[in-house]
């Protein structure tokens, strides 16, 4: 099944900087997609039409088969409250408020029975190993357990989805290895649907397939279908160490 289906979509700002040129995207439902590319290719504009958080100029986008209908703003924020859900690099969690407090918050935004609420926050504490955080601050974690914190969060009110941008971004190699097992437990696991946008190609090999994005369109789209983890990352690898070159090539000349 069909989670998304983006065809031609082209994002224009400012009618003289077109950011996205006519993409066309399909998602499966339980893929793990990654997306990479150079900072200004379009990765988080189209991370962001994927999560309804912006209009594209034109082209269709459909989820589960629907088109969307960006004039029907409380459908599109009905999606991303119980469709998607989000995971960003600067964690977003609200400082005065405990770990066990940031993961319900959406859900009592929601409206949903506090005791509940309470109930999947204790549940996503225990699955995820966090539950000697319960009743500490944001300012008192670490990076990395305050990104753990952040997708039990985004898993709360059960999203089908999960959008990320540069989950890893703020982190030290020891802290990204939690967010890691983090992820392959969202996606094994709890067999959620992920989009990720990344700069790391380890990352990047943890999905089955990646797309690099270069000026706003697809210049390579990879999937692990045969040979060993280790080398679909080596080729990750060399595919990101390739685009640098050519972009450091072009400012040079």
């Amino acid at each position: 099944m069909k989670v998304f289906e983006i065809k031609n979509i082209v994002k224009i700002y400012n009618m003289n900087s077109t950011v996205l040129k006519n993409l066309d995207i399909e998602v499966e439902a339980g893929e793990f997609l990654s997306i990479m590319g150079k900072s200004g290719s379009g990765k988080s504009t189209l991370l962001k039409i994927f999560g309804t958080l912006e209009v594209p100029t034109s082209g269709s986008v459909k989820i589960d088969g629907v088109a969307l209908d960006y004039k029907k703003n409380s459908i599109l924020s009905e999606l991303r409250r119980k469709k998607i859900g989000f995971i960003f690099q600067d964690f977003y969690l609200v400082h005065n408020l405990t770990a066990i407090e940031n993961i319900i918050l959406p859900m009592l935004l929601d409206k949903k029975d506090y005791l509940q609420a309470k109930e999947k926050g204790e549940e996503l504490l225990k699955n995820f190993d966090l539950e000697y955080l319960r009743d500490k601050y944001p300012t008192e974690m670490s990076g990395g357990e305050k990104q753990r914190i952040a997708i039990c969060r985004a898993l709360s009110n059960g999203p089908e989805v999960i959008l990320a941008d540069e989950p890893t971004g703020n982190l030290d190699s020891n802290s990204s290895k939690e967010v890691i097992q983090a992820f392959i437990k969202l996606n094994k696991i709890y067999g959620k649907t992920l989009i990720m946008v990344t700069h790391d190609p380890l990352m990047a090999s943890l999905s089955k397939r990646v797309l690099f994005l270069k000026d706003g369109q697809i210049e390579e789209d990879i999937s692990l279908i045969s040979g060993t983890q280790k080398e679909y990352y080596e080729k990750i690898q060399k595919i990101n160490k390739e685009k640098e070159t050519d972009f450091l090539d072009h400012l040079i000349q």
